[in-house]
Order: C-alpha cells, then structure tokens, then sequence
C-alpha cells in the first residue's frame, strides 16, 4: 500500500445549486444547514494526464474511484492534518477539460466543498480564492500498487524507471486501484498544469442581509427620527 500526493488546482465552479446538491450538504451535518448558510466552490483534483512530478497516471477508474471517495472528506491547509479542516467535500464527478495551453483532451475530478458563513475567517477564505490568491491545490490518497505503462510489472519489480525514455514512450506509474482519499489541500504551488480551485457566482443572500435604501423628504416624521438617532 502506498500513500501519495498530486498537487491540482481551483476550478470554474458552476455548481447548479439544486436541492440535491443541499441535500448532500445536509447528509454531512448533524444541523439543517440553507444556502444561505454556507460558501460553495470547486477544484479540479486530478486528471488522467501524466504527472511529470512523480511521473504517474491514474486511470478513468482511478479517477472514478476518487471521485466516490473524495466525498466527505476535509479541506485542509497544506496537508497539515493536526490542523482542523477548512472546508468539507460533498459531491464530486468526472469531467472533460481542454487543455489551456496544449488543447489536449484529459478527464479531471472537479469536487465541490462548503464551509460555513458565520466562521471566523469564512470571508477571508472566500476573497482569497475568488481574488485568486489561493489557487493552487493539493490531493493525498492512498492506493494498492502501480503498473509500469512499458510492460505492466507492478511497483517497481522491471528495469524500467518512471520517467525514462524507452524508445519514444516515457515510463510512467500506472495507478488503476485507490484505497482512501485522505483530504484536499489549498498549498503554495501546484504540480499538475490546468489544476485550480473554482471561482462561482454569489450564494443568495438571506432577506436580512439585503441592503434597504430609503428616500423620505426631510419634513417627514420618520426621517427626522432616523437622522436625529442613527443606528
């Protein structure tokens, strides 16, 4: 069994914000939780291209596998888990992305995290990954062996090292089985190109916490009450 890490991004969040997505929100919270009770983003976790940082690639059911297990589990700061979590994951699925630079085709898991609005620090985490400062993205999972893509031995056994030319193909790990998703983490720098956390549309807000303007005429008993003791 092994244990590693492949660093991704925040993505374009386009969540629908249906009733099943609250529901799956609710399933992870002892407390009815409303929209208006929580921030909502995305991240691209992962994809099917190889990884030039440890020259692995997961398979479609690798990414399939992750996308089951990634749910309910934390986001966190820099796969520091003495800390406590960010966020929580709660739904997540395999998409098609284009390449931004190379146009070519890959598979990515794009899940879907809240936190909740009234936490200290809620805000600042929202301004900082829609204004783009927090960017960069991090899985850790564990999985059961690796192939070599040259001749299909496992975890090293071959003459064949991941990332060495042999003739024009590059040796990569191929990872096809995922144990367990540990937890998502927002770090400094990514290692997957095209791997990126969400930016999203506002939540809608509660009635309360819409902004009321008034016009009254300054002979107005009500007005005169509002200027003379404002709140």
């Amino acid at each position: 069994m092994y244990i590693a890490r492949r660093a991704a991004t925040l993505a374009d969040d386009q969540s629908s914000r249906d009733d099943a997505d609250l529901d799956a929100i609710n399933s992870l919270s002892p407390s009815r939780l409303e929209w208006e009770d929580v921030f909502i983003r995305s991240m691209y976790l992962c994809s099917d291209a190889p990884c030039e940082t440890d020259w692995s690639r997961f398979t479609s059911r690798a990414l399939s596998q992750i996308a089951h297990l990634v749910v309910g589990q934390s986001v966190i700061s820099g796969h520091d888990r003495r800390s406590l979590p960010l966020a929580r994951f709660f739904k997540a699925c395999v998409v098609r992305r284009d390449g931004e630079e190379s146009g070519v085709s890959s598979q990515w898991v794009q899940a879907w995290f809240y936190w909740l609005r009234e936490t200290t620090g809620a805000t600042d985490l929202l301004l900082n990954i829609d204004g783009g400062i927090y960017r960069e993205v991090s899985i850790a999972w564990r999985y059961r062996h690796w192939q070599c893509s040259i001749c299909g031995e496992e975890d090293g056994t071959c003459r064949h090292r991941p990332g060495e030319l042999v003739g024009e193909n590059r040796c990569l790990r191929v990872i096809d089985e995922i144990l367990d998703v540990l937890e998502g983490s927002l770090v400094y720098k990514g290692a997957d190109p095209g791997a990126t956390l969400t930016r999203s549309e506002a939540m809608p807000q509660s009635a309360d916490d819409q902004p009321l303007l008034c016009i009254w005429h300054e002979r107005n008993d009500t007005f005169r009450i509002l200027a003379d003791h404002p709140f």
